[in-house]
């Protein structure tokens, strides 16, 4: 069984200077004078107060990019990368699975970025990679290249797992539903779900907000796969990091990871660099 990486923001948060989400959701409630929806940040998920965002500044457009996701892509663009991109990119591993727009896996490893695309997709990123070397990275919630395929809004996200879930669902589609396991040396169209599904995925520095539904619905669908396709998948670990004691949502989001056959791996009271080193040493 091969081994994955699905890499949330926290590691670009090890970078001094890059911006965090509460940066940007300030930035662009600013803009469109947002700041009274923005203080239920706590309450609503921010798929919602996208939608509220782009409502406020008149974005009715279902297409193309919006000048609040032109915002976020100038933002993020200017992302840089730290040493542990480069260690994750030279593990040597096919697949790095990562919900960030910007490029910094890349730019660790390579200063000319030539992206090998399975799927020319213009809204939703199914299907969505670049290939440097061996690795094939799949930014699943867009990228900054190309704004109007940076999934922020409730409408996207459904959009997002509407394909997935068409694509998983069909045993003419999916490769790892039609039971072809080394899809990688084939001709066939496997997105970055038939690799979530087949592998050893290991999550790090990913909150998995209860907004992010394609991911929610792909955690389930993986824990009901065996039984209803008779498929063998790889197993699912979460790398729960923490820095304070765990309250109810805590521990209510680990105990639903495990009812879903989600292994948790808990660490506690570390240093952010030292977890990372700590996992990389380990993987």
């Amino acid at each position: 069984m091969q081994k994955s990486i699905f890499l949330g923001n926290g590691i670009n948060r090890l970078t001094n200077g890059n911006l965090g989400w509460n940066d940007i959701m300030n930035k662009l409630a600013k803009d469109i004078d947002g700041g009274e929806l923005l203080k239920h940040k706590d309450y609503v998920p921010f798929t919602l107060i996208y939608e509220g965002f782009s409502s406020k500044s008149s974005e009715n457009s279902q297409r193309g990019a919006t000048p609040l996701k032109k915002k976020v892509a100038d933002l993020l663009s200017v992302m840089q990368f730290n040493i542990f991109h480069k260690r994750f990119m030279n593990l040597g591993i096919n697949h790095i699975i990562t919900t960030n727009y910007d490029y910094s896996l890349e730019k660790s490893v390579s200063e000319y970025l030539e992206p090998e695309y399975f799927r020319d997709e213009k809204r939703y990123s199914v299907f969505r990679r670049a290939k440097i070397e061996n690795t094939n990275i799949w930014h699943i919630h867009g990228e900054v290249a190309d704004a109007a395929t940076i999934t922020l809004g409730h409408e996207q996200y459904s959009g997002q797992l509407e394909n997935l879930r068409n694509h998983l669902k069909s045993k003419k589609k999916s490769p790892f539903r039609n039971r072809v396991d080394n899809f990688e040396d084939s001709d066939l169209k496997y997105s970055w779900g038939d690799v979530f599904l087949r592998d050893e995925i290991h999550i790090v520095g990913f909150s998995l907000d209860y907004s992010e539904i394609d991911i929610w619905w792909l955690l389930t669908f993986k824990a009901q796969y065996e039984s209803r396709f008779e498929i063998t998948c790889g197993q699912t670990v979460f790398h729960y990091w923490s820095d304070k004691i765990r309250d109810e949502s805590d521990r209510g989001k680990i105990e639903l990871l495990k009812s879903l056959k989600v292994e948790v791996d808990e660490r506690f009271k570390i240093n952010y660099e030292e977890m990372y080193d700590d996992f990389l040493e380990r993987f």
